[in-house]
């Protein structure tokens, strides 16, 4: 039986969590409500052994996300699941569609992975409004690495919830759960995104 040589990916090293934490030019950070919470699927781990995510406002409005697979979001040997993948789009387009202040859930995710995603890299996803209809808003995401190799792609179609529907959510979870964005004029000054 032959062995499948992988990189060690994790925990995350000092300069992984230096890249995380650092906006690139234009960029402010995001965090998000959710974010507090360990157990959520994309974004709740700390630990480097699952999907590790900091988020950014770009100077476009766009959000991004600097990423890290960790260990746990393994699917073909020493890279990341698919599912994880598409994911990370998932959020980084609802993310980018809650970041410009509309209140939507996911109606449609369509997703093209091109390559393999290696576990530890450090990865760019970003989430873009493409246009709005009534209340369906189109975006479209992208993750990528820092010089420019194309993991997977998607477009996403986001439905705006109805103050009914809103009212609804919030009373079964038990918190307002809305979308509350600030924005911060200086440069690496942090933004929250409460949803």
């Amino acid at each position: 039986m032959s062995t499948i040589e992988t990189p060690d990916a994790g925990p995350l090293t000092v300069n992984d969590w230096a890249w995380l934490e650092q906006p690139d030019p234009g960029w402010t950070r995001v965090r998000m409500q959710k974010d507090e919470y360990s157990n959520n699927f994309v974004s709740g781990d700390r630990s480097g052994e699952r999907i590790t995510v900091n988020y950014f406002r770009t100077a476009t409005g766009d959000l991004a996300a600097k990423v890290i697979p960790g260990p746990k979001a393994q699917g073909p040997p020493g890279h990341a699941h698919g599912g994880s993948m598409m994911a990370i789009l998932d959020e980084v387009m609802g993310g980018c569609v809650w970041l410009n202040g509309y209140k939507v859930l996911a109606a449609e995710v369509t997703t093209r992975l091109r390559n393999v995603m290696p576990l530890g890299s450090h990865v760019i996803g970003t989430g873009h409004i493409e246009r709005i209809e009534g209340r369906k808003v189109y975006a479209s995401g992208i993750l990528r690495d820092e010089d420019g190799r194309v993991f997977a792609e998607a477009e996403g179609l986001f439905i705006q919830l109805t103050p009914d529907k809103l009212s609804r959510i919030r009373e079964h979870l038990g918190y307002d759960w809305q979308a509350e964005f600030t924005a911060s004029e200086g440069p690496g000054e942090t933004v929250i995104l409460s949803m």
